[in-house]
């Protein structure tokens, strides 16, 4: 009875064993058929191929029975990796190899580019190369793509660089002071004409509030009003007079122009500052309209002092002047 027990368990056992076996086969199977990894397995001696999965056939457009039995190196697409047998022996030696990026040819000729890996290992005390290869296209068009976003963002940059020198070095030749200034009213630029006609450095400029300026002498009502109530509203001003007591140069009458500048995305808008001095221009207005006032004046006291009669008009017959006799 014991030697039968035996003999039943040990072929249940069998019987487990041999299940088990066959489960496993039908999951490495259905893994194999089912991954979307290339796998060729070759004899390791022969470098015949001796099994391929259905990924691979898809990825090079060769028929099972164009692989099966055949040398890798007569595989027109692998023609570049191992170009004969004595390539192949490198790779028998070698058991291991990986190309992260490798060009191979489809069976149409289409070029693409794949991962390659190769490990040597036993089956059954027999050697096999396993050679997976996944398809990296949809990777390198991505990296395409990046390299092109790349290349385009540095031209972008060096455009924008550019257009920064080109516009720095037209504020610096435009002859009327101008200011450049964030949204809290702090000075990002200054021309060249604002540091001499004004007398200030750089140092004493940059990075300071507009109304700070020349120790306070910018910190003036009407401008604070254009800057903080016009510019938010309608973004620009043009031909304001303003007149002020500057301590470097004196009183000074000015037209303030000024501009908000819309930037790239993300970047803050901007102010345009331009500042004429108008005061010559001034004095010689107010001296024309003195002299003009005089000789009304000294006309209208002529006219009256006349005994006639003394109408005067214009080229359109517009009547102008009349004395008190008249």
């Amino acid at each position: 009875m014991g030697k039968a027990a035996n003999t039943e368990n040990n072929e249940k056992n069998g019987s487990i064993l041999i299940e088990e076996l066959y489960a496993s086969e039908v999951r490495y199977r259905c893994l194999f058929e089912s991954t979307k990894v290339g796998i060729l397995i070759l004899d390791a001696d022969t470098g015949k191929i001796v099994d391929v999965n259905p990924f691979i056939i898809d990825l090079l457009g060769y028929t099972k029975p164009d692989l099966i039995e055949k040398s890798i190196w007569d595989i027109g697409a692998f023609q570049d990796v191992i170009e004969n047998k004595d390539k192949f022996l490198e790779l028998q030696q070698m058991e291991y190899v990986r190309y992260d990026d490798l060009p191979l040819e489809t069976s149409n000729g289409t070029k693409i580019h794949v991962e390659f890996i190769s490990n040597v290992y036993l089956v059954n005390n027999v050697r096999v190369i396993q050679c997976q290869i996944r398809d990296i296209m949809a990777r390198k068009k991505a990296e395409a793509v990046l390299e092109k976003t790349r290349n385009e963002l540095a031209d972008i940059k060096k455009t924008a660089d550019e257009l920064n020198i080109l516009t720095e070095n037209i504020i610096d030749t435009v002859r009327e002071p101008l200011l450049t200034i964030d949204k809290d009213l702090r000075v990002i630029k200054a021309s060249r004409s604002f540091y001499e006609f004004f007398k200030v450095s750089a140092h004493e400029t940059i990075g300071k509030l507009i109304y700070e300026l020349g120790n306070h002498q910018w910190d003036i009502p009407k401008l604070k009003e254009l800057l903080e109530k016009i510019i938010p509203e309608k973004k620009s001003f043009d031909n304001y007079e303003v007149e002020h007591h500057f301590s470097t140069i004196g009183k000074r009458v000015m037209l303030l122009n000024a501009r908000q500048v819309e930037r790239a995305l993300g970047k803050e808008k901007i102010i345009l500052l331009a500042i004429e001095d108008i005061t010559d221009r001034k004095g010689k207005e107010d001296t024309l309209k003195e002299k003009h006032s005089a000789i009304s004046d000294s006309l209208n006291s002529l006219l009256n002092h006349m005994h006639a009669p003394i109408i005067i008009w214009d080229t359109s017959f517009v009547i102008k002047r009349f004395n008190s006799k008249f």
